[in-house]
């Protein structure tokens, strides 16, 4: 399965699990975090490769230490969409007032944060 295909089950199992039981919310969320985890861990390793090429293709030390700071400038949305996942989904748990839907848009969001930054869909 391609990585989009497993977060779109991954996600789809969030949403189903927001409609069944007395436990839907700990469901839901126990899925939201094993997604951001998922997601998390495909970043990292697509990052690490992603960032070794960017220095192995360079033609100098500046010219790959300018690659590196400008990919990671553009990274950052991408960590601090995760960062953000990872607290709304601890608030959440702990019943800090937070809902779902911010949980769902969290999630979602750093699904679009990696996309963007590896030229996905």
């Amino acid at each position: 399965m391609k990585p989009r295909a497993l977060w779109l089950l991954a996600f789809l199992v969030v949403l189903m699990n927001l409609a069944c039981g007395p436990s839907a919310r700990q469901s839901a969320l126990k899925g939201a975090y094993a997604t951001v985890n998922a997601a998390s861990a495909g970043f990292t390793a697509w990052d690490r490769a992603h960032q070794k090429e960017l220095v192995e293709t360079a033609t100098s030390l500046d010219e790959a230490k300018r690659r590196l700071h400008e990919y990671r400038d553009k990274r950052r949305a991408v960590d601090e969409s995760i960062i953000a996942a990872y607290a709304l989904i601890g608030a959440a748990a702990l019943d800090k007032g937070v809902g779902m839907a911010a949980v769902v848009a969290a999630v979602t969001a750093v699904q679009r944060a990696i996309d963007a930054i590896r030229g996905g869909p």
